[in-house]
């Protein structure tokens, strides 16, 4: 879903995740705190302690990051369907090279705990997410989903969604609900 060197303006959308949470019907927002060691150790205790006390990590939190772990908060959000998270790693590299790495955030991103990445034009279209696909775990929960009663987390106007415009019993169930899943993406994307 790359733009790349078309010269079109993009924004990066990432998606996936170890969850029972199909990335296509949340808006996720996901900061994370790269800390690269600065010149003076000073200087990074300073900065790292005030940034961790605002978004209110604990002692053990900072004895974990000091131990070489990453350490994440989830953050409030306005928005309902919105997920945010703060993270926070050191990283044992010169910054120049962090930074020539992180220019490619779709090469950057990918790894096993993001199976799918790309990139929205900056007025997002449906074509954008046109290789997206929901795991075959999550079609299959979808087939079954209700109210409380339910393996995918959604809301209750994208179960019934799913519920009326998929033919289930069709050949190409699996395929309908990856272009319904676009769509409501998209629909999110756009709000």
């Amino acid at each position: 879903m790359s733009a790349q060197g078309s010269g079109r303006k993009t924004m990066d959308v990432v998606n996936g995740s170890d969850r029972r949470v199909p990335p296509a019907f949340l808006a996720v927002t996901f900061g994370v705190a790269l800390l690269v060691a600065p010149a003076s150790p000073a200087a990074q205790s300073g900065f790292v302690n005030i940034l961790l006390r605002q978004e209110r990590f604990s002692a053990a939190d900072l004895q974990v990051l000091d131990g070489g772990e990453a350490v994440v908060k989830s953050v409030d959000t306005p928005v309902r369907q919105e997920l945010a998270h703060f993270g926070a790693v050191y990283i044992d590299a010169p910054a120049d090279r962090f930074v020539d790495r992180f220019v490619d955030i779709e090469r950057f991103e990918r790894g096993p705990g993001i199976p799918q990445i790309g990139r929205f034009d900056i007025s997002p279209h449906l074509a954008d997410l046109a290789s997206l696909t929901l795991p075959a775990l999550d079609v299959t929960a979808l087939a079954t989903c209700r109210p409380g009663d339910c393996d995918v987390k959604l809301s209750t106007a994208a179960m019934t969604r799913f519920r009326n415009q998929v033919d289930w019993s069709s050949p190409n169930a699996a395929q309908q609900a990856h272009e319904i899943a676009r769509e409501m993406l998209l629909e999110l994307v756009r709000a």
